[in-house]
């Protein structure tokens, strides 16, 4: 009797989306990226939410970036004096994106549209929906279990064919929020 409560309890759960931009969220992101070879660009950067705007009647959520860049040469002598250093970059309001929660989905608004951004409403055999972030058509749900973040259990998306090892819902893929 208390198992079935328990299960029952438990897909009720999972059935009723939480609230993913809730408790001011916080998605760190490391980038390694060529700016161009030889020159390495090893970027650290969070976004993170930080007010509203309100379009055609729907709320969307703010989110900013801010980080910080290391610049570093894998060529032999002379080093380039563009490629050295470090930079600290704080939120630029101009490069703020929207983001807004339906359901079990955050959508993105993106060139004047509301498109999706993550699908979290997935089981084992579907295939991810285009997106903002996902352009391939054959990326694949291979399992699914759940993980601790903060004190919200989140479902976590194993996915075959992809460049990212998971979706994990509320978060984005295992390369960030925005990237692909």
């Amino acid at each position: 009797r208390h198992t079935a409560l328990l299960l029952c309890s438990l897909i009720a759960s999972a059935a009723v989306a939480q609230d993913y931009l809730a408790n001011d969220p916080i998605w760190r992101v490391r980038s390694i990226c060529a700016a161009p070879v030889p020159c390495i660009a090893d970027d650290t950067y969070n976004y993170f939410t930080a007010g509203d705007s309100v379009i055609n009647g729907a709320t969307w959520t703010k989110v900013h970036r801010q980080g910080i860049v290391n610049l570093n040469w894998q060529g032999g002598a002379p080093i380039d004096p563009n490629c050295q250093g470090t930079e600290v970059y704080s939120p630029n309001p101009a490069a703020v994106q929207l983001i807004r929660q339906d359901g079990r989905q955050l959508r993105h608004w993106y060139n004047n549209a509301d498109e999706l951004l993550h699908d979290f409403d997935l089981v084992v055999g579907d295939t991810l929906p285009l997106s903002f972030t996902n352009w391939n058509t054959d990326i694949t749900v291979l399992a699914v279990d759940s993980l601790l973040i903060g004190t919200e259990m989140r479902a976590r998306y194993q996915l075959g064919n992809s460049w990212a090892q998971y979706l994990i819902e509320g978060v984005g893929s295992t390369h960030g929020l925005f990237e692909p």
